[in-house]
């Protein structure tokens, strides 16, 4: 090859490295580029993003609507019924992180539980297929750490959840894990005067009403004792609670639980209140010998006729 060719092609090499490396030092590097270590030993360079270390999580668009102070309570509720189907994982954890959150320093309490519950009702809805759903209430059942309030919600939409069709997918495992859940509520010394007890039990009793006495059985041999021992005292209860108990037992139908309840029913110098649930309690043992006194108490001019009168038609159905 002509030597001055050669030497025309050399130069021309040298020169477009020089330029290569010109452009490559003056272009802006991206984001989330690094620059490789100079040799074996040398140490790599962190990534270049400004402020990374200091910058405020991204809230999804949705969650900003959502909690936005200058919305009306009925646009509020509106947004959290329009939830798209589609939601993302980023999306979906963003809306439970709402459940741990304390009311917005420019909202009432009473209007953040609003927005809590309903947001709790449309994620459980079927559209959505959150399968994480009541491993997420039951979380939240289970934390004595949050507010009472948001508590007494996740065992009413546990429970709901439980029983539609989402939840149908569940292993036998799995569904006795989350009934379980309410077992420490109603074990629990500071729940007893809490509003989560009387839910946690009229839940049980819709359980049971709505799915079947099988339903019930992997957790019946638990709740018993608990909830005889509030109906007879023995363990400590708000008078609200004491009176979901006496409900409960009914409605279940735990038998241990019936002389006491007879007996309170009978006797004249009962709480008012804790009497005229345990006359209603009779009506859903359906034992035919209370029947002569519920019938005696519905004939006559006690203030307790009108549930004497509900008992007997309960005992029938």
């Amino acid at each position: 090859m002509n030597r001055r060719v050669i030497a025309v092609a050399v130069v021309s090499i040298l020169i477009g490295g020089a330029g290569v490396g010109f452009w490559f030092l003056r272009k802006p590097m991206e984001p989330n580029e690094t620059v490789a270590p100079a040799g074996p030993g040398a140490r790599r360079p962190e990534l270049r993003i400004a402020n990374a270390r200091h910058r405020a999580p991204v809230v999804p668009s949705l969650v900003r609507r959502i909690t936005d102070p200058s919305l009306h309570r009925a646009t509020r509720i509106e947004a959290i019924r329009e939830l798209p189907s589609d939601l993302s994982r980023e999306e979906l954890a963003a809306l439970e992180d709402l459940f741990r959150q304390p009311p917005p320093a420019d909202m009432s309490a009473a209007a953040w539980y609003v927005v809590i519950n309903e947001l709790m009702t449309v994620l459980a809805q079927p559209r959505l297929a959150w399968h994480d759903y009541g491993t997420v209430m039951s979380g939240l059942l289970s934390d004595r750490h949050l507010d009472p309030v948001i508590r007494d919600y996740a065992a009413q939409n546990l429970m709901t959840w439980l029983r539609g069709p989402v939840a149908a997918g569940l292993s036998e495992e799995q569904r006795i894990a989350l009934l379980r859940s309410y077992l420490p509520v109603m074990e629990g010394t500071r729940e007893a005067y809490e509003p989560v007890l009387g839910t946690s039990l009229m839940m049980i009793c819709d359980l049971r009403d709505n799915c079947g006495e099988e339903a019930l059985e992997p957790i019946r041999v638990s709740i018993e004792p608990v909830i005889c021992g509030y109906v007879d005292g023995t363990v400590a209860a708000s008078l609200a609670n004491r009176i979901s108990a006496i409900q409960a037992a009914g409605r279940i139908g735990i038998k241990p639980a019936l002389p006491k309840v007879r007996t309170l029913a009978r006797d004249s110098g009962t709480e008012p209140s804790i009497r005229l649930s345990c006359v209603a309690a009779l009506g859903y043992f359906g034992d035919p010998a209370d029947r002569p006194f519920l019938e005696e108490l519905a004939t006559g001019g006690s203030r307790l006729r009108f549930a004497a009168q509900q008992a007997l038609l309960n005992q029938t159905r």
